[in-house]
């Protein structure tokens, strides 16, 4: 994919862009290779895509079932801390698309960083 600089007015704008990215290559790696991996940022940057990706239209035109999850970046803290990605996360998406918890791979931060990441 060739890189691209983007500007937006705004947070609302930029992620509905990169929703509709989002589901352009979900829908295109699903129908290539059955399957679509993401890999999640940390922090509260990502929150307001997660949001819009919850929401119509995009809830309904991604076959959440089979997207994969993985965090990138976690604390180490409990997955109900306020400072969790993954809670951020279940809350704004997971919680609100199909997709299977089977498909969330979570670091297990409340056991620490050396056997949370294994």
């Amino acid at each position: 994919m060739k890189s691209e600089i983007v500007i937006t007015k705004n947070v609302e704008s930029l992620s509905i862009r990169a929703a509709k990215l989002f589901m352009q290559l979900a829908n295109k790696y699903i129908k290539s290779s059955g399957r679509f991996t993401v890999v999640l940022s940390g922090g509260s940057t990502p929150e307001k895509l997660f949001r819009v990706l919850a929401a119509s239209p995009f809830k309904s035109q991604v076959n959440w079932k089979k997207v994969f999850f993985f965090f990138g970046d976690e604390r180490c803290v409990s997955p109900t801390s306020a400072l969790s990605n993954y809670r951020m996360a279940k809350e704004a998406l997971f919680s609100k698309v199909p997709v299977p918890p089977r498909n969330i791979f979570r670091m297990r931060g409340e056991l620490g960083p050396i056997k949370g990441a294994k």
